[in-house]
């Protein structure tokens, strides 16, 4: 999970609530919450607050309304850069562009 999580991201524990990622390591991260610095395995961290749900999956990327982005529908299909319109929801599955459904391949 090294991969997933990242130096400067917001993350959420359910001891420890809001936190900022100081430092990754190979199973676990250095966090600065509100009882100062402690090492947390990635299992115990998460994008969002526990009360929502435990979330290991990245948040969506800014990209602003008219920024051109590549989209396909399926792996082996061709890509096309189409302007964004919006994510269809939350976990970024989805956008509009070009006033098209796309699923997201990354």
């Amino acid at each position: 999970m090294d991969d997933i999580f990242k130096k400067g991201d917001t993350v959420y524990h359910h001891r420890y609530g809001k936190a900022i990622i100081i430092d990754v390591y190979q199973t676990m991260a250095t966090v600065n919450c509100k009882n100062g610095y402690t090492d947390l395995y990635y299992d115990e961290l998460s994008f969002t607050p526990y009360t929502i749900s435990v979330n290991h999956v990245r948040p969506n990327p800014y990209i602003e309304k008219g920024q051109l982005i590549w989209v396909k529908n399926y792996p082996d299909q061709h890509w096309e850069l189409l302007p964004f319109e919006y994510f269809t929801n939350n976990f970024g599955a989805t956008v509009v562009a070009g006033g098209r459904y796309w699923n997201l391949y990354r």
